[in-house]
């Protein structure tokens, strides 16, 4: 008999029982981290991926910024015109797709740092590119790696940051995103005098190395994600960084930070499952004891289809059970210290006890 059953088998009218302490979960790393307020280490973090975006975007806009200078140099038709200025962008559609899937197997750090250095590397060396077909190859490649990194920072945003100030966050990013799209036709209005000069355009790819340095403050200053070592179920590491990360905010605003908010799950009171609490790596529902799973959406005893559809199973199939425990309720005996049946017929149940099963 489930827990259920035993709550629902009193007398029709009964009080609902109060909560089982059991029903109030562990705080998860999503709550301690919404509840911060802002704080100088959150801005030096969030500043590190504006340079990120804004590296990023320098890099995507180079292709377009020398094409003059490459058009003149090897004598490109339309068509090859074409080619060189979609090559870095074909490449971050590659790129995107598996982004991802590769942050969540491997993390958000891991990857971003990786696919930073090596889109930064292929552009350095695509400023040493000898022919055309060679440096179309590179902006491909560059453009994957791009690819790869790209969303990284927004998904970083989402996750540190408190809910009052992400979107703040947003569009601080968005800005940080458009100025570097701006600011690579601007430099080459600068390094590249005339389509006839031959240094310029490699310069530009030169400077499109320096996205390392951006990789090297991530990796010092940027820490993993909390919620992402929590999905994987490293919890002693999840728990690592977010003291590490409360103590630093607390020490600067100069006062214990507010508690966490105190998670209820559905713990006794569930019906088709329970959230499982810290201890279960995969923070998975998992049917609960003595309801079967192929209960859901399918038809029982007191319960109407066509009322089902309309009204909800579960809310039709607990209903229906408190019917079919209302007929049967005066058998039940009840523990030492109810009151004894009230006008009506019916026991008044202290909330503190729980009806036996008959036979208990």
């Amino acid at each position: 008999m489930t827990q259920l059953d035993q709550r629902t088998q009193g007398a029709a009218g009964q009080r609902q029982l109060p909560p089982h302490p059991s029903a109030y979960l562990p705080v998860h790393a999503a709550q301690r981290l919404d509840r911060l307020p802002a704080s100088r280490w959150l801005t030096k973090v969030m500043v590190v991926l504006f340079l990120g975006w804004l590296v990023e975007s320098y890099d995507i806009g180079l292709s377009g910024s020398v094409l003059p200078s490459l058009t003149h140099l090897y004598h490109l038709g339309t068509g090859a015109e074409s080619v060189v200025s979609i090559s870095a962008s074909a490449g971050i559609v590659l790129g995107i797709v598996p982004a991802g899937w590769l942050a969540d197997r491997f993390g958000r750090k891991r990857i971003m740092v990786a696919g930073t250095v090596a889109y930064a590397v292929l552009s350095f060396l695509t400023g040493l590119a000898p022919s055309i077909g060679v440096l179309i190859a590179l902006r491909v490649l560059a453009g994957v790696a791009m690819g790869a990194v790209f969303p990284l920072p927004y998904a970083y945003g989402a996750e540190l940051c408190p809910p009052a100030i992400r979107g703040r966050f947003t569009g601080i990013a968005d800005s940080f995103l458009s100025i570097g799209y701006f600011l690579s036709p601007l430099l080459a209005l600068w390094l590249i005098p005339s389509v006839t000069n031959d240094t310029g355009w490699r310069v530009m790819f030169f400077l499109g190395g320096l996205p390392i340095i951006f990789a090297f403050l991530a990796w010092r200053y940027v820490p993993e994600s909390p919620r992402w070592y929590e999905a994987r179920g490293r919890f002693a590491e999840s728990e690592k960084v977010l003291t590490e990360i409360e103590a630093r905010v607390a020490a600067e605003i100069g006062r214990p930070l507010p508690p966490p908010p105190v998670t209820r799950g559905p713990g006794r009171q569930g019906i088709y499952g329970r959230k499982l609490p810290h201890s279960d790596p995969g923070h998975r529902n998992v049917p609960h004891r003595g309801v079967r799973p192929a209960a859901v959406g399918c038809h029982r005893p007191g319960v109407h289809p066509a009322a089902a559809r309309r009204r909800g199973r579960r809310r039709r199939l607990v209903a229906g059970r408190r019917r079919r425990a209302g007929g049967r309720a005066g058998r039940h005996p009840v523990r030492r210290g109810d009151q004894g049946p009230a006008p009506g017929g019916h026991h008044r149940h202290d909330p503190g006890r729980v009806p036996l099963r008959p036979g208990a």
